[in-house]
């Protein structure tokens, strides 16, 4: 099974469309997902699919993000903590310097791009950001 990117997907995150193993990853953070699913209304057969990028994002899908990315410790009053995202870099690449740099480079590029006041919005701009630079620099997806 195909491992998960932590900060990169943590997303995205996350979180994380962004990463790869999304499986593993669900099934790893399965309490955290149902958590989430209940507080954002949003349809568990869903969530792999929203992850995946293959459905429109409504706003209960971007809520479901954030609480996922909270839920993760990556998202903080509605703020993503660049310092989590790269602990856990440092944790999932602990045996690869080349990939947590690449991971290090993303979570600063997309550091500024979840702006938004709405916390959803905001993870739903970092989700976007995060599935962007993993194809910029290279990340395959099983990275």
């Amino acid at each position: 099974m195909k491992q998960v990117t932590s900060s990169v997907f943590i997303i995205s995150s996350l979180v994380a469309v962004a990463m790869g193993g999304l499986q593993e990853f669900i099934e790893k953070h399965k309490d955290k997902s149902d958590t989430c699913v209940e507080k954002s209304n949003f349809q568990e057969e869903n969530v792999l699919p929203l992850l995946k990028g293959e459905m429109e994002v409504s706003h209960e899908g971007k809520c479901y993000l954030d609480c996922l990315l909270v839920e993760l410790g990556v998202m903080v009053d509605g703020k993503f903590s660049v310092e989590t995202a790269k602990h856990h870099s440092d944790h999932y690449y602990a045996d690869n310097e080349e990939k947590r740099e690449k991971a290090y480079k993303i979570i600063d590029e997309c550091a500024a791009e979840a702006t938004s006041d709405d916390e959803c919005e905001a993870a739903h701009q970092l989700f976007l950001c995060f599935k962007s630079k993993r194809e910029e620099h290279g990340f395959d997806e099983e990275d």
